[in-house]
């Protein structure tokens, strides 16, 4: 799926080189945002760019 792979390529959720869990809930939870809520908006903006990529 579009949505993990990007988030799995976030640098700030990496520890080591690789996607991590925790630190990805960590970080969002830094910022108030709770995952659910970021991959909906993640998926939304790569719904846009494919849409606005094929005009």
């Amino acid at each position: 799926e579009q949505v993990a792979a990007r988030i799995s390529a976030i640098e700030a959720f990496r520890e080591d080189g690789v996607f991590s869990k925790e630190k990805y809930e960590q970080v969002l939870g830094y910022q108030g945002i709770r995952p659910a809520e970021f991959e909906q908006n993640l998926k939304q903006d790569i719904i846009a760019s494919q849409f606005t990529g094929g005009m």
